[in-house]
């Protein structure tokens, strides 16, 4: 009896022994993903640059926070529309189904304007002279604030055609005019050798060409498209005919041609004002010293031109 008792505790020993060897080995716990990514910032061209920095992931959702999406491991780069502040969020996955999301806060600030930023509104502006005292003046040159000649709100109003130009500057560098359908003729620039005639608005079609008092063809001068750069104060127009404001200023000359380009200096520019200045000619000739718009005086008879022009523009009114 004592020798099966023993013979039980035995095997019942065994059998426990053998149980806990054939206990199961736990399975290893999925590798997590970890989002992380970096973002560098240009302001200027409003974009970002991304660098994927995720480990252990599959599947990538890239949210820009602007209503953009992404599912590139790496897009490289986003531009935004308009500055402000976002939240970049990246969302990654393992293989295990398993999703970790990081974010980034990035703020897109507008840096200072520039000239030409101002001058075409960032993206196309359009300028008219200002109906106002000293609007449009010439004077000595040496002098930026003489007023030899200057218009007050009733000349602008008997010039209405001159004041109803239309000045479009655009930020890829485009200028245009618009004449609205007729022109300002300037007796001192248009009337015959001998004759003093009429000066006024003449109205412009298709046909229209126009002829100094010396004769040569100037027609360039009703012309619309031209490109312009600025280089610090001054801005430049370039083609025979880009006037800006009157034909009769940023002309280093004292004929009645026409010239490749035309340089005016900005004296000050804001959203609301514009004044520019440039050499010009009030209409003596030295290429025929007998064909005097006005009695010239004691003024020199060089080529180069004898007066500063000075326009205040403001925006065009919708």
């Amino acid at each position: 009896m004592t020798r099966m008792l023993f013979v039980w505790v035995l095997m019942l020993t065994s059998a426990f022994l053998l149980s806990c060897g054939e206990t199961e080995e736990p399975e290893p716990e999925a590798t997590p993903a970890v989002s992380k990514f970096s973002v560098s910032v240009d302001n200027e061209t409003k974009t970002v640059t991304l660098t994927n920095e995720s480990l252990n992931a599959v599947s990538y959702a890239w949210d820009f926070g602007d209503g953009n999406t992404s599912t590139d491991e790496s897009p490289g780069t986003h531009t935004y529309d308009d500055y402000g502040a976002y939240t970049i969020v990246l969302t990654v996955e393992n293989t295990d189904g398993v999703e970790d999301s990081s974010e980034k806060a990035v703020t897109l600030e507008k840096g200072a304007l520039t000239t030409m930023d101002i001058l075409s509104g960032e993206s196309s502006k359009t300028w008219v002279l200002a109906p106002m005292l000293h609007g449009y003046r010439f004077g000595a040159i040496e002098d930026p604030a003489s007023v030899w000649w200057g218009t007050d709100p009733a000349i602008a109003e008997s010039r209405a055609c001159m004041f109803n130009n239309e000045f479009t500057f655009t930020s890829d560098g485009n200028y245009t005019r618009n004449f609205n359908g007729n022109f300002w003729q300037e007796y001192l620039y248009f009337n015959s050798c001998g004759e003093e005639s009429a000066e006024g608005c003449i109205d412009l079609t298709s046909e229209t060409t126009l002829e100094n008092k010396l004769g040569a063809d100037v027609t360039a001068w009703l012309e619309t498209d031209f490109t312009y750069s600025i280089d610090g104060d001054e801005l430049t127009v370039d083609g025979e005919g880009g006037y800006v404001g009157h034909y009769t200023s940023g002309r280093n000359t004292r004929d009645f041609g026409l010239v490749s380009e035309y340089k005016y200096t900005i004296v000050s520019i804001s959203a609301d004002t514009l004044v520019i200045s440039g050499l010009g000619n009030t209409g003596d000739s030295n290429e025929d010293p007998t064909c005097l718009g006005y009695e010239a005086g004691g003024l020199d008879t060089e080529g180069e031109a004898h007066a500063l022009f000075t326009m205040t523009l403001v925006p065009k009114s919708n």
